[in-house]
């Protein structure tokens, strides 16, 4: 059996488009949010995301003949139902299942997001299906007033970030914070503000309050692993708002192409620190760190109205009363490009994070610290 094990990981590890790891007692082979799992002499295919509806969908189309479902604990496998067929046979279907996934989800969101189709300034870029997801939350003209004129609601204790997919967006549904205790609900007072890790969109759809961050998948594991003891309770949040897509270069293309988006996802994070402010979760008299994780660190360099986002926002916070912001960069808790083993991993972004932390107080106003490129290279020189 072990014999058995062998020839698939050497199959599979020919795969450039697949990224390793090794979990307990399971090898794996990535590709956002599935993997092959080489696990107890069995191979399958594996989902770990929370779009239980979709994934039951792209399921039912499979041939019953080639392939079986099972369910457990609210996770998805596929195996090859003939287990007598050769390794390399199994291999090859499962991976063919990867490419299938993804046409099946990116189908999907294009549907969805045509159905929920806003409207949108007539001479703003259409290219994309990013826009369809985000009506305009600005004025006609897009003039970006201070927000503490822009958001008076902000300041009432239950506040709406702005419109996505034709609904009001509440902070609860796109945010959460560095707590993975089983009631760690019941400890939104204590929230951490003056530290914000920052992504750029989920990965998946999130079902319930404060959920974000918060599922079993390997990704929200490392951010669990890296924020104990060094971010505990800091304030998790994306820049861009209910768009569930794994692809980050997809996202990012996006946004770089549609004005609307970048002003209002700006306009809906000056909002959450708007709220926080409100709530006592963010000090004034105290640095604001905001660490940006992975990608998110090149939508700080886009622009609005001639003055790059981060600037921006450093202004509006500004306006808030908060005079010292001081962001980091960190690569992202994903790490899909890395070639380390899973625990080398965590522990590495961990003691990139303790680094972070230790600089950032001594970095001055809105200065960038550490190279989040330092862990990359790490990665894949091991």
């Amino acid at each position: 059996m072990e014999e058995k094990n062998q020839r698939a990981i050497e199959f599979l590890g020919k795969k450039s488009d697949l990224n390793k790891g090794d979990r307990k007692n399971e090898k794996y082979f990535r590709k956002n949010n599935a993997k092959i799992r080489i696990k107890n002499n069995a191979i399958d295919f594996y989902y770990d995301g929370d779009d239980a509806d979709k994934w039951n969908s792209f399921a039912e189309s499979l041939s019953e003949d080639i392939y079986s479902l099972k369910k457990n604990s609210k996770k998805y496998s596929i195996t090859v139902k003939d287990q007598n067929t050769d390794t390399e046979t199994q291999c090859s279907l499962l991976y063919e299942l990867f490419d299938k996934w993804q046409s099946f989800q990116s189908a999907s969101d294009e549907t969805q997001s045509a159905d929920a189709e806003p409207k949108v300034k007539k001479n703003c870029e259409s290219s994309t299906k990013l826009e369809k997801t985000c009506n305009n939350v600005m004025s006609e003209e897009y003039n970006y007033k201070p927000c503490t004129e822009q958001f008076p609601e902000c300041f009432d204790g239950n506040v709406k970030l702005g419109i996505v997919n034709n609904k009001p967006e509440e902070i609860q549904y796109v945010a959460s914070f560095a707590d993975w205790s089983e009631d760690f609900q019941n400890n939104l007072n204590k929230i951490e503000g003056n530290t914000i890790l920052f992504g750029l969109n989920i990965s998946s759809s999130i079902g319930k309050p404060w959920e974000n961050f918060h599922s079993t998948s390997d990704e929200d594991e490392r951010l669990k692993y890296a924020c104990e003891g060094v971010f505990d309770r800091a304030y998790i949040t994306d820049l861009i708002k209910d768009f569930p897509n794994g692809n980050s270069s997809v996202v990012m293309k996006a946004f770089k192409n549609n004005e609307t988006l970048r002003h209002a996802s700006v306009e809906m994070f000056v909002r959450e620190i708007a709220f926080l402010i409100h709530c006592g979760r963010i000090e004034k008299n105290k640095p604001l760190h905001i660490v940006l994780l992975g990608p998110v660190q090149k939508c700080m360099k886009c622009k609005i109205a001639k003055k790059k986002i981060k600037d921006l926002i450093c202004d509006e916070i500004n306006n808030l009363g908060c005079k010292k912001i001081i962001f980091g960069e960190a690569y992202h808790f994903a790490f899909r490009e890395c070639s380390m083993s899973d625990d080398q991993a965590k522990k590495e972004y961990r003691e990139q994070f303790k680094r972070l932390k230790e600089k950032m107080p001594h970095a001055g106003n809105e200065e960038v610290v550490d190279n989040p490129h330092r862990f990359k290279k790490t990665a894949k020189s091991k």
